[in-house]
């Protein structure tokens, strides 16, 4: 599938794209809000400035995705594989990022306030300033993630 046939396909009403493969698609300012793209191959794929709001992003492969500027507010991007992906100035607050893997992600202006991150992997994630306020941190491991500060009260637990 490329982005013209997913575009057109949106567009008449289906949302379900469920496991397809969209490696290297360019979908730039897209408008995809409440599309399901669970288990899909997006790997390397461009979404920059691209409106994903309450997106089903479950299990996707978004490793080297250049995600800037989107909006992913309330989606699911549970166990998804983030690796290497840009999400700098990406809205993701309400968003569920459980067991994700961010390694290597530039979440650079990112907000992740109210996200759930429970198990989530940051190792060597950059984050700058995190704006992190009423998310869910459980089992993080932030002592491997890139930051300029530290949210208030983290404490780094020898392992």
């Amino acid at each position: 599938m490329d982005a013209k046939e997913l575009l057109e396909r949106y567009a008449a009403g289906e949302k379900d794209f469920s496991g397809v493969d969209l490696s290297a698609v360019k979908l730039v300012r897209a408008y995809l809000p409440e599309i399901n793209l669970s288990n899909a191959n997006l790997r390397g794929a461009n979404f920059v400035c691209a409106e994903l709001k309450g997106a089903n992003l479950s299990g996707a492969d978004l490793s080297r995705a250049a995600l800037s500027g989107a909006t992913l507010e309330n989606a699911d991007l549970s166990r998804a594989d983030l690796t290497e992906a840009n999400l700098a100035d990406c809205i993701l607050e309400g968003a569920d990022l459980t067991e994700a893997d961010l390694s290597r992600a530039n979440l650079i202006e990112a907000p992740l306030i109210n996200a759930n991150l429970t198990r989530a992997i940051l190792d060597d994630a950059l984050l700058g300033s995190p704006l992190l306020e009423g998310a869910n941190l459980t089992g993080v491991d932030l002592s491997k993630a890139r930051m300029d500060v530290f949210p208030y009260g983290y404490e780094f637990l020898d392992t």
